[in-house]
């Protein structure tokens, strides 16, 4: 076991922990998730491998633990949209305005994370992806707030948004992932007043 410089132990598991996802993160991304094993990130962090089981069973806990801590800040945003847009219009554009900040990002990791996610086991793919699909409920929940919708129609709704963000950002990795600068172009924050989703499904 390494030298304990912490004041507890507790404080040195949380900082080998913190270690443990910084380094794995940062080799998911650059080396691939299935060039990426349990001796491999040892290796890189100058412990041996039987070491890591004390943290983490296996690489797919890994990976699940790094998504989940990049992806933290972001969904907390996300669920704080209900406290502060009491109308369901303004969280909708809200919604989207985040989402358009976060594929923005100079860093999206957890995105980069969550693509690596095909090769983890099916356990695994189910847990990330239900981190994914956090937002997407924030979303429903609004828009199912709208007097002219359905619960169906909100449903299909906030898929077929959620589908049409979720392209654009794997667009916007993809340029990234071969150097070319974006070309799409945010403008600032969209106005609410000039949002006509009110009307999309009306009869």
């Amino acid at each position: 076991m390494p030298r304990i410089e912490a004041d507890s132990v507790a404080e040195h598991v949380r900082q080998q922990t913190e270690r443990l996802l910084d380094v794995s993160s940062l080799l998911f991304k650059t080396k691939g998730y299935r060039a990426t094993d349990m001796g491999v990130i040892a290796a890189e962090m100058g412990l041996a491998r039987s070491s890591l089981y004390r943290y983490y069973p296996n690489k797919d806990h890994i990976l699940l633990a790094c998504i989940s801590r990049d992806m933290a800040p972001l969904l907390d945003a996300f669920e704080a949209l209900g406290e502060k847009y009491i109308d369901p219009k303004e969280r909708v554009v809200a919604w989207l305005n985040l989402q358009v900040d976060s594929a923005m990002s100079t860093d999206c990791a957890s995105m980069a994370l969550m693509s690596e996610s095909r090769y983890a086991d099916s356990e695994l793919q189910t847990e990330i992806m239900a981190l994914h699909q956090q937002p997407g409920r924030v979303l429903e929940q609004a828009l199912g707030e709208f007097d002219h919708l359905t619960a169906s129609e909100a449903q299909l709704l906030t898929k077929m948004i959620a589908g049409m963000t979720d392209a654009a950002v794997m667009h916007l990795m993809d340029q990234a992932s071969f150097g070319l600068e974006s070309d799409i172009q945010v403008r600032g924050p969209v106005s609410y007043t000039h949002l006509t989703l009110p009307t999309i499904y009306s009869v």
